[in-house]
């Protein structure tokens, strides 16, 4: 599979996570049947997607740990032909899963439940204020935030206050655990070229394509936020996430 670029690679992610149309899904599925190198691409991702899937839980990482400790163990003396077929099984077994965490999730490490900041109240909206924003951002204070999100559903495409609408509904859908009506929430500000909340949105941006694997993404996103010099926004977070340096001393 050396002639796949990165390219092929995010293809079959996409394809894997349903993230296509019809017509693409059937575009990589004729590519499949004719296209071998790519079609083992594909086979071997669902494998570690269901490895993944397995080591999240304790009692399947626990014997893959065993399985694992057996081989490294059996180094130490030649095992019998019988029993190096189990070793090697074993050893592909916690390679794939150790693999798989590292490309599908941090390391299984959700960098939202970790990163996450919520957003700050909008002060200036008073308790007198009857407009649907303002309404909305009651209940999310109150944490009500299936509520919030209904009525930040009713501020209208040509308001003023449908950005500070579409960043709000997408904290309270992370609030829920919901990260894809969040991501699309983000993404219509990103479509608006929105910049009173652009640091949060690269923010939560990038902490939910790193835990989707779209590493290229999340860091082009993160990126950009650690460049601008204007804000200090989650920048120790970044460098800790990424492992970048501190800019010098002025």
């Amino acid at each position: 599979m050396e002639n796949l670029g990165p390219d092929a690679t995010w293809l079959a992610l996409d394809y894997l996570r349903g993230n296509l149309s019809e017509e693409e899904m059937d575009a990589v599925e004729a590519r499949m049947a004719t296209d071998r190198p790519f079609f083992l691409l594909v086979r071997d991702l669902r494998a570690m997607q269901k490895a993944e899937a397995a080591a999240k839980d304790a009692e399947a990482g626990a014997q893959v740990q065993m399985a694992a400790d057996a081989f490294f163990s059996s180094t130490r003396k030649a095992p019998s032909k019988a029993r190096w077929y189990w070793f090697a099984a074993a050893a592909s077994v916690a390679a794939i899963v150790i693999f798989s965490l590292i490309f599908f999730g941090g390391s299984g490490r959700s960098y939202l439940d970790t990163y996450f900041s919520r957003a700050p109240g909008e002060q200036f909206l008073g308790t007198a204020d009857s407009s649907a924003l303002a309404r909305g951002m009651r209940k999310y204070a109150a944490k009500a935030y299936r509520d919030a999100i209904h009525e930040f559903e009713k501020v209208a495409d040509t308001s003023q206050e449908f950005n500070t609408a579409n960043y709000f509904s997408a904290n309270a859908y992370l609030e829920l655990g919901e990260r894809a009506p969040a991501l699309q929430h983000l993404l219509t500000l990103e479509r608006m070229n929105d910049r009173e909340h652009l640091e949060g949105r690269q923010w939560l941006l990038g902490l939910i394509y790193l835990d989707q694997g779209e590493k290229e993404k999340a860091q082009k996103e993160h990126r950009a936020l650690y460049d601008d010099e204007t804000t200090p926004y989650m920048k120790s977070e970044l460098r800790e996430i990424w492992g970048w340096d501190a800019p010098p001393q002025q």
